[in-house]
């Protein structure tokens, strides 16, 4: 086992490409603890030692902080090959990594759509990520959960065009 495990992974339980790096990391069963990414604390600390606020970031047992999950999980198999997770094979690892660029770049997109633009789904995620991501805010929670819907359905749903 590589020195860089355990792993921390800062992210929200309901983010798309925090569950596409837990669900790797389960796969391959490597070490790694979940926290929240709870503000402000979580994200200064996060783009200052990045400069980026991505979700999901991590650090690694020797301190170094890594994001943007396509090229840590290619990293991560480069550090723990076994077992492999991408086929070996050319024309499969092809295949693989054309499947997982679609899902990166395109898939997300529905994925915004369904969950932010109807009322209920709003409503549901609102509330969760109100409590998992904005804890340490001193603001009533229907402010937060109105922010969270307004930032989320602006900028990713009709801001990106997807509706």
């Amino acid at each position: 086992m590589s020195t860089h495990f355990p792993m921390v992974v800062y992210g929200s339980n309901v983010s798309y490409f925090t569950g596409k790096l837990e669900m790797y990391l389960r796969l391959k069963g490597m070490p790694y603890t979940f926290e929240p990414m709870v503000s402000p604390r979580v994200w200064n600390q996060i783009r200052k030692a990045t400069g980026v606020q991505q979700m999901p970031a991590c650090t690694l047992a020797d301190g170094r902080w890594v994001t943007d999950t396509t090229p840590l999980i290619a990293w991560l198999e480069n550090e723990q090959p076994d077992p492999p997770v991408v086929p070996t094979d050319p024309l499969q690892r092809f295949f693989s990594l054309l499947v997982e660029d679609y899902a990166d770049e395109w898939l997300w997109r529905p994925a915004m759509h369904y969950r932010w633009w109807y009322p209920e789904g709003r409503a549901a995620l609102g509330w969760h990520l109100a409590d998992e991501l904005m804890s340490e805010i001193p603001l009533p929670g229907a402010v937060k959960r109105t922010m969270i819907r307004r930032r989320q359905l602006g900028g990713f749903v009709t801001g990106d065009g997807v509706t």
